[in-house]
Order: structure tokens, then sequence, then C-alpha cells
């Protein structure tokens, strides 16, 4: 299968936003714990394995996305 370059660029950009997405989304829950760990402090924050799998698929997702640029401008 070929892929275009008008096609590249968009899967490009849908990994790109992915990752932002992802790790945005951890920064906000680890936010929100840590707050509200300030104000019950018997509260613990525990990592949890969604945030977890939100920063390994960023981290994939921008791997991904660099990889395919590099090939690209070959």
């Amino acid at each position: 299968m070929e892929i275009g370059d008008s096609d590249l660029a968009v899967i490009i950009e849908a990994l790109e936003a992915a990752a932002m997405w992802h790790d945005a989304r951890t920064r906000v829950i680890d936010s929100a714990a840590r707050r509200s760990s300030r104000r019950y402090p018997g509260r613990a924050i525990e990592p949890g394995p969604g945030r977890e799998d939100d920063r390994r698929k960023a981290a994939t997702y921008a791997e991904l996305a660099a990889r395919l640029k590099k090939s690209r401008l070959e």
C-alpha cells in the first residue's frame, strides 16, 4: 500500500495530536491528585495504570511521528 505525502502529513499530525492529548491528560490528572492530597493530607497520590498507559502512548506516538517525519524528508 502506497501512502502519499498528503496522507502521511495527516497521519503525522494525528499522531502528534494524540501524543499531546495523552500527555496533557496525564498532567491534569497528576495535578488534580496533588491538589487533592494537599487539601486532604491523608490521601496518597497513586500513579494508577491509566496514567502510565497515557504516558506510554504519548511517548510511542511521538516517537512514531518523529520516525515518519524523518523518512518523509529522506
